[in-house]
């Protein structure tokens, strides 16, 4: 019984992240780095050294030329993802490109279709999205072990975590109501750029004895609220 031919993977992009995923692949079993690429000599001079077996080139064309080439990896500059993904998928390659796929709805969407057209398989490499620690965590959650979730709500509108109208609005969302009690709240801020202002807020909060609340706040546009009804909530700010 013969076994089957390793996917031969191509990875276009050698900055920060590139070098790794070519790493990944090159010591993947069933997966064999073909290529790589990249339009600057000296980052593909420098990768290029660790994998002696792979073709290089400045140029994808000449890359997705290669009619023995499986599949691309896509890790260049963001603004560059929708267009490459294109490029590889209508050259008959599969394509797994870093996240995000797009800087528009409306181009990741283009993207799509140019996969379905072509048959070809088209992901997103979404960080620890297959971790076997997350995997376990949704296990535990779906069990019923944390409690029944309550609500996971995207807000772009929130401008301070401390305001009642923030909480109150949250619990609206969440279909409960907010206990009128002093319930303790826990806030902090990070500032790994700045010392002035605190690009990351996070505050903890009970609503009622059963529904705690973890929002946070990065860069003053976006927070994400979520909850779990628990037996006493209050371990989750101890």
């Amino acid at each position: 019984m013969t076994s089957a031919a390793p996917v031969r993977v191509g990875v276009a992009g050698l900055g920060y992240w590139g070098p790794n995923l070519a790493r990944n692949f090159d010591r993947l079993p069933g997966a064999e780095l073909a290529w790589i690429c990249d339009g600057s000599e000296e980052a593909l001079t420098r990768t290029a050294a660790g994998f002696p077996d792979a073709r290089a080139s400045t140029d994808m064309e000449e890359m997705l030329r290669d009619p023995e080439l499986d599949a691309v990896v896509v890790a260049t500059p963001v603004p560059t993802h929708a267009e490459l993904a294109e490029r590889v998928l209508a050259a008959g390659k599969h394509c797994f490109v870093e996240k995000p796929l797009a800087q528009s709805a409306a181009d990741a969407e283009r993207v799509v279709e140019v996969a379905r057209e072509a048959g070809r398989t088209l992901m997103v490499g979404h960080l620890l999205e297959y971790h076997p620690g997350l995997d376990r965590l949704g296990e535990i959650a779906a069990a019923g072990e944390l409690g029944d979730p309550a609500a996971h709500i995207d807000r772009q509108d929130v401008a301070d975590l401390v305001c009642a109208e923030c909480w109150e609005d949250v619990a609206s969302q969440a279909r409960v109501e907010v206990d009128e009690r002093p319930w303790p709240q826990v806030c902090r801020g990070l500032s790994p750029c700045r010392r002035v202002v605190s690009e990351c807020q996070f505050a903890e909060r009970r609503i009622n004895p059963r529904l705690a609340v973890h929002l946070g706040l990065e860069r003053a546009k976006v927070a994400i609220c979520f909850g779990f009804g628990v037996a006493d909530s209050g371990a989750l700010l101890s």
